[in-house]
């Protein structure tokens, strides 16, 4: 995906955008349809289609999206298909990921895992040797 398409599919969204302030503080899970902004502080598990944690955000807890993209820092597990990690990002915790993008400067500290590679080990069990696999692409 290129950068214009990357920026146009975290901004876009049929049920909008909520921003969490830098001002703003919460304690608890987290869930949306759409895209969510997080400049401020959240400390628990975070359910969305898109999420970006800006420079200050931080998250303490649990991350479940479709697309990710961190300047600020995270603290805790991450699943998502696309991530981002841009060179102010801070990320201590496991990564389950489909696509993997990691700028220079940016922090990791966790294991990582690609959801191919999981697919891949599904269908290799799955298949009998001698015998076709039924699986199809």
């Amino acid at each position: 995906m290129s950068s214009s398409a990357e920026a146009n599919h975290l901004a876009s969204g049929a049920s909008g955008s909520s921003v969490i302030s830098k001002d703003l503080v919460i304690e608890g899970n987290m869930s949306s349809e759409g895209a969510i902004q997080l400049e401020g502080s959240v400390k628990g598990e975070i359910r969305c289609r898109s999420l970006e944690i800006m420079e200050g955000g931080i998250l303490d807890g649990q991350i479940s999206c479709d697309t990710l993209r961190v300047r600020g820092k995270v603290r805790g597990g991450i699943d998502a298909r696309i991530v981002y990690l841009d060179e102010s990002a801070e990320v201590r915790g496991d990564i389950l990921h489909g696509v993997l993008n990691i700028l220079p400067g940016a922090y990791l500290e966790g294991r990582l895992q690609r959801r191919q590679a999981q697919a891949d080990e599904a269908s290799a069990s799955a298949a009998q040797p001698g015998k076709p696999s039924s699986a199809s692409g």
